[in-house]
């Protein structure tokens, strides 16, 4: 096997971004998805208290796979972009991901008229119908919900 055959597997076997991903990488993203749920299952969480996906639009090179608390209480957590990009269509969850692929063999760019129309989402609290006016108001409020579940 040559060099060029070698790199031809391996980028193929780790594609860059969800939208080079296709029906043959479903196994991949089953191994991905499997790995996410042994690290909430090792830490004693459950898995309906996390969202588990990618960004539609790519903040890195290589594709990842995201395992982040439905809570949003974090000090990372500190933009609007930041909440958006878990809280719109711009999060694309496993099992979507999943079915796209298996029904579509791969999996669409968003526009760039949808990405800049969920970027300027209202700031909406994922738990309850509130609006909030800038990130300090709605990790205020997200705080809230955390401290009722305590």
């Amino acid at each position: 096997m040559t060099n060029t055959q070698r790199r031809a597997i391996i980028t193929s076997y780790c594609p860059k971004q969800i939208y080079r991903i296709y029906s043959i990488h479903l196994p991949l993203l089953e191994e991905l998805h499997l790995l996410a749920q042994n690290v909430i299952e090792v830490k004693s969480f459950q898995l309906d208290d996390f969202k588990i996906g990618f960004h539609a639009q790519p903040s890195m090179q290589r594709l990842h796979l995201h395992v982040i608390s439905k809570d949003f209480v974090s000090d990372c957590l500190k933009t609007k972009k930041h909440w958006v990009s878990f809280n719109t269509e711009l999060f694309l969850q496993y099992q979507e991901a999943y079915a796209r692929l298996k029904t579509d063999a791969c999996i669409k760019r968003l526009t760039k008229e949808q990405i800049q129309e969920l970027t300027a989402s209202a700031l909406e609290c994922n738990q309850c119908e509130f609006e909030a006016k800038n990130m300090p108001d709605l990790k205020r409020h997200l705080l809230e919900h955390w401290a009722q579940r305590q």
